[in-house]
């Protein structure tokens, strides 16, 4: 996490969204939260799904078919190394 501790940040946040885009605007934060997925929007939009965890709720950020394609890249291949690790 940054310098800003959690709990006396998400004090401030008057409703959940505020909390959210705390999360999306800060990478490490945003790293750190659980990925759930890659989500379609409008034609050429995708979003990038992450667990808050304060709330339990999805959160969506935004980003380009190429981002896409590197997160889920990123996923596999954590799963991959998982699988030969069972082998």
């Amino acid at each position: 996490m940054t310098g800003n501790s959690l709990p006396a940040k998400q004090s401030t946040f008057a409703h959940p969204d505020d909390l959210h885009e705390w999360f999306k605007d800060d990478a490490n934060l945003w790293r750190g939260c659980q990925f759930v997925g890659i989500q379609p929007g409008l034609p050429n939009e995708y979003f990038e799904m992450r667990q808050c965890p304060i709330c339990q709720t999805s959160m969506a950020k935004r980003c380009s078919l190429s981002r896409a394609k590197e997160i889920l890249a990123e996923q596999q291949a954590l799963v991959s190394h998982s699988e030969e690790l069972l082998r």
